[in-house]
């Protein structure tokens, strides 16, 4: 026990640097192989070009093999030690060196250690082979090979005239090989593609599975459903395990400190914490809730979550978790905790490069405006809030209209946008929720999107928001809406897309990832939308598809028809001046269909001009090959 506990001796490590192949076949020859990568040569190029790549190649005297290339591993932690132990203690030991030092240990038999080196640079061949082509019976390989591999300038000659005749001679072609040279590179991809493979798994003696992954038994609700009042009868059990656990821990005498940062402790203290928190407010988005936790009972979220909640499968709480008992489809006030959900096709930071970037900056976070009437209690030291150590959200969270904002799921009694928060100072709530739109009207609630939408876009490209274009929003409407308001635009299409529903905003606040939903995220899309909305309400009702809007409406008018008679004669007028605008443009473009391109398209010039330029190439490469000279 005393030699254990004493202190390992220094050792000089002033030993060259090395480097280190793993070579991918059996060494039984070692001269052989450093052949087949390059020779010494190439290896001690390695240590002047440190990037420089190993090729392996399995015939090497084959021009047309195709070689395995390795990749390099830079590091300075592993060191090449030389162990000298007796061949009868090795022997001994089955060859085991482990054990052989261990059996030199326990008998005072004396080895020796010495440090040769260190490996600054390992070469791993983590390649696939690429298909491979053997050669040695094709005619124009020898060829090749007598040629222009050895540099014999009177075969070379041979070879061109033979190659300029055989490409003026008529070929017939026989069911047959082609003699032709193999390709670079056969493969598209040099590595294995991740199939998601898992190994067997495995049993125990009663035959249950040992590796089974951990179930939440979240339940899901369908929109109109009854709400749950109490969680999975499954959960009950679980608790009762995470309680025995830690009354068997203190029974031990294991200290407070370590029982209080154990998985199960944790477990308990987040799920009081959400009780508490969704008796503030009775729903919630996942990541308010990640970041009103402390930090250490933030892993635990997702398994404290089934304890107090429920989620529904569809509708305008979909991206939520809902307090049991509490029916949002049944007061009016939950229109607040709606969330309206955008996709971007820029990056979204996650919560953890939050906390790199916000770390000990106390002024941005903040309170959700849901949760204004708790202000006094968070400014209370003494309060139930403040001993729970529940926090504050940082404000990149919100959508203030004016920053970028690192969430793309809003609850709509959060938002801190002034234009937004004008549009719902004047809201009429329905008589009844509806799935769609829930308790708000849907022309306020389409307001609201386009607004979020258009001022998301502006920040994510840099671009200035438009006062001009956010009034526009604000007072538009949508023909066909639920309250029969008249309509600015057809409603042939708009840049809201309300059948578009798939959270990808990377928010995790997706309780249910189900990709046939139909109602989730809108798509902030671009300024293209915007300009075909414009042309939309100039030309006669265009829709996105190409087709034109008024056919449609006609089609409709005849199923279903309409109060008032003047709308018929207004759509007839629009797609009339429509039909007319596109007869004018074909009309001035004439015949020329790189013109009607550079009209109707003017992103198709980029277009023309790439196959403007092959035209050209194709050209010059024509006048070359009829040149007499070149045939000569």
């Amino acid at each position: 026990m005393e030699n254990r506990n004493k202190v390992a001796p220094l050792l000089d490590l002033d030993v060259p640097s090395l480097i280190s192949v793993e070579y991918p076949l059996r060494v039984k020859d070692t001269n052989k192989a450093i052949d087949l990568i390059g020779g010494t040569e190439k290896l001690k190029k390695c240590f002047i070009e440190p990037d420089m790549k190993l090729e392996l190649r399995l015939r090497p005297n084959d021009p047309f093999s195709h070689p395995i290339r390795s990749n390099v591993v830079k590091n300075s932690s592993n060191v090449l030690i030389n162990f000298r132990l007796p061949k009868r203690v090795l022997a001994k030991c089955g060859g085991d060196v482990r054990k052989s030092i261990e059996y030199c240990e326990n008998e005072g038999i004396r080895y020796t250690i010495k440090p040769v080196g260190v490996l600054r640079q390992n070469y791993k061949f983590r390649e696939l082979a690429d298909f491979q082509r053997i050669n040695k019976d094709s005619n124009f390989s020898k060829t090749f090979d007598e040629s222009i591999r050895n540099g014999n300038f009177e075969k070379i000659a041979e070879f061109s005239n033979e190659l300029m005749s055989s490409m003026d001679a008529l070929q017939k072609f026989e069911d047959g090989d082609l003699d032709i040279p193999p390709l670079v590179r056969y493969a598209r991809t040099d590595v294995s593609h991740n199939y998601r493979y898992h190994g067997k798994l495995l049993l125990d003696e009663q035959g249950e599975w040992l590796n089974k992954s951990v179930k939440l038994y979240t339940i899901i609700v369908k929109f109109g459903a009854q709400v749950p009042t109490e969680h999975d009868p499954a959960l009950a059990k679980e608790r009762e395990r995470v309680e025995k656990e830690i009354e068997e821990m203190r029974e031990d005498g294991t200290p407070e400190r370590m029982i209080h940062d154990s998985p199960s402790y944790i477990l308990l203290e987040c799920i009081k914490i959400l009780k508490k928190l969704f008796d503030m407010k009775p729903v919630w988005i996942r990541r308010h809730i990640y970041w009103l936790l402390p930090k250490k009972y933030r892993p635990q979220l997702k398994f404290a979550l089934p304890f107090v909640s429920f989620t529904y499968s569809k509708g305008p709480w979909r991206h939520s978790f809902v307090k049991f008992g509490y029916d949002p489809t049944k007061d009016p006030n939950s229109y607040k905790y709606q969330i309206e959900a955008f996709r971007s096709s820029s990056k979204v930071n996650h919560d953890v490069e939050i906390e790199k970037v916000i770390e000990n900056d106390e002024d941005i976070y903040i309170l959700p405006p849901t949760l204004y009437d708790y202000i006094d209690e968070f400014a209370n030291p003494d309060s139930e809030i403040n001993k729970l150590r529940i926090g504050k959200i940082p404000r990149q969270i919100f959508f203030d209209g004016k920053t970028a904002c690192n969430s793309l799921s809003f609850q709509i009694g959060d938002i801190l946008d002034d234009e937004v928060k004008k549009i719902l100072e004047n809201l009429k709530l329905e008589p009844v929720c509806n799935i769609e739109t829930g308790w708000i009207d849907f022309t306020t609630l389409y307001r609201v999107k386009n607004v979020i939408k258009y001022k998301l876009r502006c920040i994510r490209d840099g671009t200035v928001i438009s006062e001009d274009r956010v009034h526009e929003l604000m007072n538009r409407t949508k023909a066909g809406s639920k309250g029969g308001e008249a309509s600015e635009e057809s409603e042939g299409g708009d840049d809201v897309d309300d059948d578009d529903y798939d959270n990808d905003d990377g928010d995790d606040d997706d309780p249910v990832s189900d990709p046939a939903d139909d109602n989730g995220s809108e798509e902030i899309g671009d300024d293209e939308n915007d300009n075909m909305i414009k042309q939309r309400d100039s030309n006669g009702g265009t829709r996105k598809d190409g087709l034109n809007n008024s056919a449609s409406t006609n089609k409709r008018d005849k199923a279903i028809p309409k109060e008032n008679g003047n709308s018929n004669g207004n759509d007839d007028r629009e797609s009339l001046r429509g039909v007319k605008f596109r007869e004018n443009m074909l009309k001035s473009c004439g015949d020329d269909l790189l013109d009607r391109l550079q009209r109707l398209n003017p992103k198709s010039v980029n277009l023309i001009t790439e196959i403007d330029e092959l035209v050209k190439q194709e050209n010059v490469m024509g006048d070359l090959l009829q040149n007499p000279a070149l045939k000569e």
